[in-house]
């Protein structure tokens, strides 16, 4: 399934169950300056977003823009930057990447959904799985 596929499930899923994961609500993908599609915001001014420079977001790396100017590759795709939500629970995915906080205990609901639709699981090291994402990812920017 590409990204294009993966976000329009995810967003009828969260319609559905209301459920907050990596305090991340879908929006429509919507590209901005720059290279990236935002399709996820946080309470906190953060955005969830598919690298796509060439314009398609069906197969590009997606990445945290953080509301001071950061940006962090997160995973691969949507499905695994999904399960990054799943893994952080109730503490928001940009307080886990940006700012060192611990994550919370994984949204179970999020974690089956995604092995029943994707065939992913949630990392056990959010960092970790954040780290090998940028190491596969060189060509997108970041700060």
């Amino acid at each position: 399934m590409d990204n294009r596929a993966a976000l329009a499930t995810w967003r009828l899923w969260m319609r559905l169950t209301h459920s907050r994961a990596g305090d991340v609500t879908p929006c429509e993908p919507s590209r901005g300056t720059g290279p990236f599609v935002r399709f996820g915001e946080t309470g906190d001014g953060d955005a969830i977003a598919v690298w796509a420079p060439s314009g398609a977001v069906e197969r590009g790396p997606v990445v945290l823009l953080g509301d001071g100017g950061e940006i962090r590759v997160l995973a691969n795709d949507v499905p695994n930057a999904l399960a990054l939500l799943a893994a952080c629970g109730h503490v928001g995915i940009a307080d886990v990447v940006l700012r060192g906080a611990e994550a919370g205990e994984p949204e179970e609901g999020l974690v089956a959904w995604l092995a029943e639709t994707f065939g992913v699981r949630p990392p056990g090291d959010v960092r970790a799985a954040v780290a090998g994402a940028a190491r596969r990812n060189p060509d997108v920017p970041t700060g």
